[in-house]
This record gives C-alpha cells, sequence and structure tokens, in this order.
C-alpha cells in the first residue's frame, strides 16, 4: 500500500481496459482519506484474454507511511469512454452490468459485486450510493441457467461460453446424457465461491448400473486432488460432497422414482442438500477449495450419469428462499 501527494495511473493499451464479473475489476482510486490506489485483476476464459501490459505509477511522492499524506483531488488518466473506443456499452435496465460487444453476439456482463457500471470509465466502479449496496447485498440471480427449452445455452444474465459433448436436446425440454456426455463451464475454475453456492437441477436417472456416474464435479479430469464440490449417483442413491480448507463433508440421500429435484447449499457453516421433500444437513465451515479445472456436468471417460436434466442453476450466493 502506497499513499501518494499525486499519482497517476499509466495504461499501456487502451483496448485492454476491461473488466470482468468473473474475477473482479480495474479501479483507480485516490483521495484524502487513504485509501487504495488500484485493484487490478485479469481474466481468463477459453475464448477472450485481456492482459494488462505495463502499468506506471508516476508519483512526486509516495510514502508506506500513512502519515506524510497531504489532502489532494482525486485524479485519474482514465480517459472518457467516448474519447475512446470502448467495447461495452451501458445496460439500460440494470447499472450492475455491461453490455460486451463483439463481433458474432452481444453478451451480458454482471459487475463484480459492490460496483456498477459506469459509461465514462468503461468498466465498473465502487458504487458509493449506501442504498444501492446494500439493495446490491440482497440481489442473489444464478450465475448460470440452462433450461434446455431450446438449445444448450446459458440463459442468465451472464450468457457464460460453455462447451457440450454428446449432449442432445429431447422433445419435451431436457437434455440427454449418456455416459460419455458432458458440459464444461470455464467460468468456475479457479473459484472458491466465497459468498455462498447454491446448486439446483432436476434429474431422470435412466441406467441400471451400480458404478458412480457424475453428475456434476469441478474437477473432472485425472487431478489427484479431486474435486471440491460434486454430486454422483452410485447404485440407488446420491451422493454429494464439498470440500474445504477446513474440512469436507460427504452427504448420501435415496433415489426416488422418475424426475429428483436436487439442491445443494453451502454457506460458510453448512452443508445443506435435499432430494425432493427429503433434506439433509451438517456442520461445515470455511472456504470451498479452489480447483483449476473447469466446473462440468456429467463426466469424462465414461463415467457421465445417463439419464435427463430438466433445468440446472449456479448461484455464487444463497437466494433469499434457500436461507
Amino acid at each position: 500500500m502506497y499513499y501518494c501527494e499525486f499519482a497517476a495511473l499509466s495504461i499501456s493499451s487502451p483496448t485492454t481496459l476491461a473488466k470482468y464479473y468473473s474475477n473482479g475489476f480495474i479501479e483507480t482510486h485516490l483521495n484524502a482519506n487513504n485509501k487504495h490506489i488500484f485493484q487490478i485483476s485479469i481474466h481468463y476464459n477459453m475464448k477472450f484474454s485481456f492482459m494488462i501490459v505495463l502499468l506506471t505509477l508516476l508519483s512526486s511522492s509516495c510514502f508506506a507511511q500513512q502519515n506524510t499524506v497531504t489532502a489532494f483531488e482525486e485524479q485519474s488518466t482514465v480517459e472518457n469512454a467516448t474519447e475512446r473506443s470502448c467495447p461495452f456499452l451501458p445496460n439500460p435496465h440494470n447499472v450492475y452490468s455491461y453490455i460486451e460487444m463483439t463481433v458474432n453476439r452481444n453478451f451480458t456482463r454482471n459487475c463484480a459485486p459492490g460496483t456498477i457500471y459506469s459509461k465514462d470509465h468503461c468498466l465498473c466502479i465502487t458504487d458509493t450510493n449506501a442504498t444501492r449496496r446494500h439493495e446490491d447485498q440482497l440481489r442473489c440471480n444464478p450465475s448460470l441457467l440452462l433450461n434446455f427449452e431450446a438449445d444448450l445455452l446459458d440463459k442468465s444474465n451472464n450468457n457464460l461460453p460453455l462447451y457440450s459433448v454428446k449432449v442432445m436436446l429431447s422433445n419435451n425440454g431436457t437434455a440427454l446424457f449418456s455416459p460419455n456426455s458432458r458440459m464444461t463451464i470455464w467460468r468456475f475454475s479457479d473459484v472458491a465461491f466465497r459468498q455462498g453456492l447454491y446448486i439446483t437441477l432436476s434429474i431422470l436417472s435412466t441406467a441400471q448400473t451400480s458404478d458412480r456416474q457424475i453428475i456434476f464435479a469441478n474437477d473432472g479430469s485425472s487431478n489427484l486432488d479431486g474435486p471440491s464440490i460434486s454430486a454422483a449417483i452410485e447404485g440407488e442413491k446420491y451422493v454429494f460432497q464439498v470440500v474445504t480448507n477446513l474440512g469436507q463433508e460427504n452427504i448420501t440421500l435415496d433415489k426416488e422414482p422418475g424426475f429428483n429435484n436436487l439442491t445443494l447449499m453451502y454457506n460458510s457453516r453448512e452443508l445443506r442438500v435435499s432430494c425432493n421433500d427429503v433434506t439433509v444437513s451438517r456442520k461445515l465451515t470455511g472456504i470451498i477449495r479452489k480447483r483449476l479445472t473447469a466446473l462440468t456436468i456429467g463426466g469424462f471417460n465414461g463415467k457421465s450419469f445417463t439419464g435427463e436434466l430438466g433445468e440446472f442453476q449456479l448461484f455464487t450466493c444463497i437466494p433469499e428462499n434457500a436461507q
């Protein structure tokens, strides 16, 4: 942390001035209250890669001691978006998100919690409205929403890219899975779900086998660490698992005939899972272990469940009705 009488942030490439909700935001912030000078994050996924090439902090006097600071006006070298080519547009319906324009289509992207989109800065900045910040804390929308009504695309506001292998659509609004089917979502790679995790899905299992069949996991590869969140079918049982830095819990529930509505909830205090009207909870604390691999629905090497998936929703927060 540095405290400066004057400071400016120089970014070498205007085209890299980008912010993605998935990993945070870029912000310059200088004032007499000794707040942080800048925060930087880099977003990477299979399709997009934006990199800050060079950052230069210019200062007439920067010290590590707070008592050396003299009052100064807030300054920033970030130019108005109208003066530069900004790849984003404000979302007229939601200040907590923005619209990313690409060659093929437009995407709605959410800002990080506690921030709003600024068209003048062409990025999300700290929201100084206390009332709006409180309302923001109460919002909890799905980060991933798959309903399989017409396609295999994410229907959440995030429009997350995903990769599907051997997943078919049925005629009744479900996705058909076989042993080699999977859907891969890289957005949840290296995520600790610090604000909570809530997953709900509807599933019909049709395989007659005692072998373990993966429903979802954040480590579908041969990583020796194994997944830190997962749900699987073992015979006539559903097996749920969450691993944190302080421990882990496994919960088993009986399968029921027909479609089963499953939920998994972790809020840093307990792990709670349910199958239809049956709910089991266990005390569990800590932060969910990160895994560098993507979240997969289904599995690799013939380990996916066989059957139908009616809907799949993932929240990186706990909805009010799920408390």
